[in-house]
């Protein structure tokens, strides 16, 4: 089970989709770095569980810079630049 992300969407190479859930993957040794750091290193890949167009859940696994994630405002939130 993933981190529950509904609420926010997801910028994926061009599109925008609803996300339900997100699954964080490192790769190596994360023990190391959070030992000399004292801060858990970003995950290398994520798999993010989206709604596409058809209205069907899919899931995307890609690299973690390639994913822009934006909290879906609701009606009578004020928006940054009011």
């Amino acid at each position: 089970m993933g981190t529950d992300m509904k609420g926010y969407e997801v910028a994926y190479k061009g599109r925008v989709y609803p996300v339900l859930e997100m699954h964080m993957i490192w790769e190596g040794s994360r023990r190391r770095e959070e030992g000399e750091t004292g801060f858990m290193p970003a995950p290398t890949f994520l798999d993010v569980l989206v709604i596409n167009e058809d209205g069907e859940p899919r899931l995307i696994n890609d690299e973690t810079h390639m994913f822009r994630f934006m909290r879906i405002k609701t009606k009578g939130e004020a928006h940054e630049h009011d």
